[in-house]
């Protein structure tokens, strides 16, 4: 936390930052209040600060997502930001592939909401779905049904049509 502190420049900041909130220590609240407060101005600066918390490997990490939606700083029409609270979470293995099946539901609703405004956007998310094949029974029967939902979607790009139904083939 110290060093958090005592950074004088970004990439010590923010990796200081990522080492407090991945490390879930107790002065990881604190932290990210400090670092929003000095840069909730700076949309570039603020993307990391999602994706840090997105990326997480502990089950925090979906509440981190749900609340940061809501947040003045995360607007679901600027591509970057996207990229940096849902695309971090659907690369955070450990929380998109939850046993819950929470993970799957999350990014496919994401998916369907956001083929309406950026289907290249939905369509990179959809291609998080890509280890279907690999993953053990369990999972496959948690993902199948998203993935079947996200295809029968009314309007459904072609973008995400494509991928998920490769990947379902």
């Amino acid at each position: 936390y110290n060093l958090y502190l005592e950074a004088n420049n970004m990439t010590d900041e923010i990796g200081d930052l990522r080492d407090l909130v991945h490390s879930k220590s107790s002065h990881t609240k604190e932290a990210l209040e400090k670092f929003y407060k000095k840069w909730k101005h700076e949309t570039l600066v603020m993307q990391k600060w999602l994706g840090v918390q997105a990326s997480a490997p502990y089950n925090d990490a979906y509440e981190f997502v749900l609340k940061l939606e809501s947040d003045p700083v995360y607007d679901k029409t600027v591509p970057n930001l996207v990229r940096s609270l849902i695309g971090q979470f659907s690369g955070n293995k450990l929380q998109f592939n939850h046993e819950s099946g929470r993970g799957y539901t999350l990014i496919a609703d994401r998916i369907i909401e956001l083929d309406k405004l950026n289907p290249q956007m939905a369509s990179r998310l959809a291609s998080q779905y890509k280890d279907f094949k690999r993953l053990p029974s369990s999972l496959k029967e948690l993902m199948k049904p998203e993935l079947q939902r996200i295809m029968t979607t009314d309007g459904l790009s072609k973008n995400v049509f494509e991928i998920v139904s490769k990947i379902l083939a």
